[in-house]
């Protein structure tokens, strides 16, 4: 109970001493891809062409910079997540509703469609715990 009573000061003496600045300056950094999640401006005269191209992203100082990359990146990736659930459900339901030949694929589409249903409730309960801890994600 003391080490980890020792541990636990440790932690929120080291997380106390970062210094998280929530800045509004922005830093210019140049790509050659354009990403989702910063603002970005092609500046190259051609940005059809992959080996010429040339984008201008702006990425905020400090902190608040790295939390609003990381809160674009969970967005993209939870409606990516669902968007490919709901198409297995489709093609399992399919599945399912062709498979009066044999029991054992009519089992595994059933199973399917459980699993992720499933993976879509955890998913669900993943959006409500970020939601409720760190609103600003969403």
């Amino acid at each position: 109970m003391k080490k980890l009573l020792k541990y636990l000061i440790f932690l929120i003496s080291i997380l106390g001493s970062i210094n998280f600045t929530f800045a509004t300056s922005w830093t210019v950094v140049y790509t050659t891809e354009s990403l989702p999640w910063l603002v970005c401006n092609c500046i190259s005269k051609d940005c059809t062409n992959v080996v010429t191209r040339k984008y201008e992203c702006q990425v905020l100082d400090g902190f608040s910079g790295f939390l609003i990359t990381i809160s674009k990146i969970l967005k993209y990736s939870v409606f990516i997540i669902s968007l490919l659930s709901v198409l297995i459900i489709i093609v399992s339901w399919i599945q399912l509703s062709l498979s009066w030949i044999s029991s054992k694929a009519k089992d595994w589409a059933k199973q399917r469609i459980f699993r992720v249903i499933s993976g879509l409730m955890v998913l669900f309960f993943f959006w409500l715990i970020l939601h409720l801890i760190a609103p600003w994600i969403y």
